[in-house]
């Protein structure tokens, strides 16, 4: 995530510090700024705001999100309907 990179070097931050402002640990956000890791869309958004960015894949992230969620609450209601 080449842009992370700039954005924070932009800021004038480290990793660590970019971590503890957004509450998750350094190594993690090492992580999401190679892109080896995704960031959750609390994490996401944390690190938006604090760049004054906005993701394009927010809207998308949180249509996952929510679908998973409705798939979730489905399997739960058809196990309560077996018992």
């Amino acid at each position: 995530m080449l842009k992370l990179t700039l954005e924070r070097k932009k800021k004038g931050l480290t990793q660590k510090q970019v971590a503890e402002q957004i509450g998750i640990t350094d190594r993690t956000y090492r992580r999401i700024e190679a892109g080896e890791q995704g960031p959750s869309y609390i994490v996401l958004k944390k690190i938006e705001d604090l760049y004054g960015l906005e993701s394009p894949h927010r809207k998308f992230f949180i249509e996952v999100c929510e679908d998973d969620n409705n798939i979730n609450l489905k399997k739960k209601q058809e196990r309560r309907e077996e018992k």
